[in-house]
């Protein structure tokens, strides 16, 4: 999984684009018939400043 910033002062501007990134990532993993299991292991989010 690649690392994405995701930088704003407002962190419930935070905390949607990271919701918006876990939806693509399982979207594409949905268009590749990819039956991933995400744990918090290979989803690492922080909304810390």
């Amino acid at each position: 999984v690649e690392y994405v910033h995701v930088e704003s002062a407002d962190y419930d501007e935070r905390f949607l684009r990271c919701v918006e990134l876990v939806q693509q990532l399982l979207a594409a993993d949905s268009l590749r018939g990819s039956r991933t299991s995400y744990t918090e292991d290979k989803l690492k989010i922080s909304l810390m400043e």
